[in-house]
């Protein structure tokens, strides 16, 4: 009887444990719902908290939960998909910047001559537009300032 005592004790305090680190992390995760990088500061915080109390299982479980039902709601699909649309937008951008720097950087090579670094840094300070425009103008140039004007 003793034992079986001692396991039962054991299993309750193991379920209020268990219910307090629910609590506390859907509170922290109400009061940061608005500001996700608060919450995952919060989050560490409280994990290097739970190593002194031997609480890290308890806490790993219910953040492995917290993060399946936040990744199942229909926001966080919708904001992952915009957030790709904004990294596939950037990315384009960047390659259609890139693509015209160098394609403006080899006409000038070949119809001025080599560019000097400080040439380089201002053609790659320049907006993809307005390479563009320059780039319209190299057939007719003598010199970088016909193209740069």
């Amino acid at each position: 009887m003793p034992a079986k005592d001692t396991i039962s004790k054991h299993l309750l305090k193991r379920i209020v444990v268990d219910l307090a680190v629910h609590e506390i992390l859907e509170r922290l995760h109400r009061l940061t719902q608005d500001s996700p990088q608060r919450f995952r500061d919060d989050l560490l915080m409280l994990e290097v908290l739970s190593t002194s109390r031997d609480l890290q299982d308890h806490l790993r479980w219910e953040e492995e939960m917290l993060r399946v039902e936040i990744g199942k709601l229909p926001s966080y699909g919708i904001g992952l998909q915009d957030g790709i649309l904004r990294g596939i937008e950037q990315g384009v951008g960047r390659g259609a910047h890139a693509g015209a720097l160098e394609m403006l950087t080899r006409l000038l090579e070949h119809r001025i001559g080599p560019l000097d670094d400080a040439t380089r840094v201002r053609l790659a300070d320049t907006s993809t537009a307005q390479l563009m425009e320059m780039s319209e103008r190299v057939p007719t140039a003598v010199t970088i300032d016909d193209v740069m004007a």
